[in-house]
């Protein structure tokens, strides 16, 4: 069986493609949006997460909606959706891995959750 030929990454969308995603995202997902529970941050960042997996002809489109479940689900403290969104993040875009997960897990998680987050990243690199 032949390898998968390797996709070639992308750069994130400019501002002006990365603005106008977010601003129809924000509009279509606007209710969800408005909540405040983890739970429903945590469900909100799991549709976005599929959204984006389904995105694949609007590359601003995706980048925005796994950096919004990634966001979302931090601050929910949902780590293993938030690792899930960082993993498709990676995977279609050049983006930093180590580095947007560990200021994620400060800036949006806080210190309690730290212990989780490193958790969660341990088993992902065992």
């Amino acid at each position: 069986e032949a390898p998968e030929p390797s996709r070639k990454k992308l750069d994130a969308p400019d501002p002006d493609s990365e603005a106008k995603a977010e601003k129809a995202i924000k509009d279509l997902f606007k209710a969800d949006f408005a909540k405040r529970k983890a739970a429903d941050l945590s469900a909100l960042a799991l549709k976005l997460l599929k959204k984006g997996d389904e995105a694949a002809e609007d590359a601003a489109a995706r980048f925005v909606l796994y950096r919004e479940a990634r966001d979302l689900a931090a601050r929910a403290g949902d780590a293993e959706t938030a690792l899930r969104a960082i993993e498709s993040l990676a995977e279609h875009f050049t983006v930093e891995v180590m580095e947007v997960t560990t200021v994620v897990a400060i800036l949006n998680c806080g210190p309690r959750l730290l212990m989780r987050w490193r958790r969660a990243i341990h088993s992902k690199s065992v």
